[in-house]
């Protein structure tokens, strides 16, 4: 039997009610854009604001917490900064934990809460500017600056006559964001690429932004949707908005991607080295095409962007069929057991070599 057809053949599909988050890729004013649609609506997700205190890593949160959507958020002082000492550290944004806040000013001073109050709804918190009898209603969430649209209106200005605007604000890169529509039926996360922070306002008026905070970027990205690395970060990071699949439990799906990994391998035992490599390398090609024919099969593409040049539509990603959920889960989760495992084969390989 051949690889490809031994991993598929063992996947169990379980059986729940449930819809998927939203997955768009456009093009706007020539900024290539990744964006996470959580739809407030749907009861089967749940939206909230994570912070670790035991420096776990984003894996073993995920496991413990059903997480399956998530992307960093505030600033903060990683390791590799001189001036933290090699010690990661908080920086004063604030946060709030079970409606206590914790930070080292009486006010947030140019920073500004993005949050869900009790109906779910994303509000803005900023003390004596933005709702500022709404500061006792905040359970668990967190600060960042600069604010950049608020009522669909530039905030950013503002930032650059205080000086807030720093060396790598003003440099071209790639940029996170939290924005609601007007409406308030949507939350979006941005990934936007190669973008100036004096861009972003525009960018993100075009893309139903109505409110727009902004979240760190550079080494500490991180941006995973329905378990699909994005981007993985290349530092620890602390801070995240997170999409909870509520009936889903992650443990489960990692397990059954690890046993199925370790009856590959079993099945690999009686293989040389390079016939190992060569079939790992042949699995991971065959999943992952798999994974790219369900994405395919399940997007839309968003014909106004057609992007004449390379003839590549833009499209969005909505899997409402919770088996093809889970095997979407069950596939990303077996090909980073996989690719690990592969990894090892090819550094003992050469170290022989």
């Amino acid at each position: 039997m051949k690889l490809k057809i031994f991993i598929i053949f063992i996947f169990i599909s379980i059986n729940y009610n449930a819809f998927a988050n939203t997955y768009i890729e456009k093009e706007i004013y020539w900024h290539k854009v990744k964006i996470i649609k959580y739809d407030i609506s749907w009861d089967e997700y749940k939206l909230k604001f994570v912070k670790s205190d035991s420096w776990e890593s984003l894996k073993d949160l995920t496991i413990e917490n059903n997480w399956i959507t998530w992307v960093n958020w505030v600033f903060f002082c990683p390791a590799d900064y001189s001036d933290c000492k090699w010690k990661e550290n908080t920086t004063n944004n604030e946060r709030y934990f079970n409606w206590v806040k914790y930070n080292f000013w009486e006010t947030t001073w140019d920073r500004v809460v993005f949050w869900l109050d009790k109906d779910n709804k994303p509000l803005l918190f900023q003390t004596n500017k933005i709702n500022p009898k709404s500061e006792w209603e905040i359970k668990n969430w967190l600060s960042n600056w600069p604010l950049l649209l608020k009522d669909w209106k530039n905030q950013l200005e503002y930032y650059w006559d205080v000086n807030m605007v720093d060396k790598k604000m003003r440099a071209s890169m790639s940029r996170n964001f939290i924005c609601n529509d007007k409406e308030k039926k949507y939350i979006y996360f941005w990934y936007v690429f190669d973008a100036y922070m004096d861009d972003m306002p525009v960018v993100l008026n075009e893309l139903w932004c109505y409110d727009a905070l902004n979240l760190d970027a550079g080494w500490s990205t991180a941006f995973v949707y329905n378990w699909k690395y994005l981007l993985w970060p290349w530092r620890n990071i602390i801070d995240w908005v997170i999409i909870e699949r509520k009936w889903l439990n992650v443990k489960k799906v990692i397990e059954k991607a690890k046993t199925i990994s370790e009856a590959v391998k079993k099945k690999l035992d009686k293989y040389k080295a390079d016939k190992k490599i060569k079939s790992l390398d042949k699995a991971i090609k065959d999943l992952n095409k798999e994974k790219t024919t369900i994405y395919e099969t399940y997007s839309k593409d968003i014909i106004e962007n057609i992007d004449w040049e390379s003839k590549t539509n833009w499209y969005e990603i909505e899997i409402n069929d919770v088996k093809i959920l889970w095997k979407i889960y069950l596939i990303n989760n077996l090909l980073w057991e996989l690719k690990s495992y592969l990894y090892i084969l090819k550094k003992e390989e050469e170290k022989k070599s």
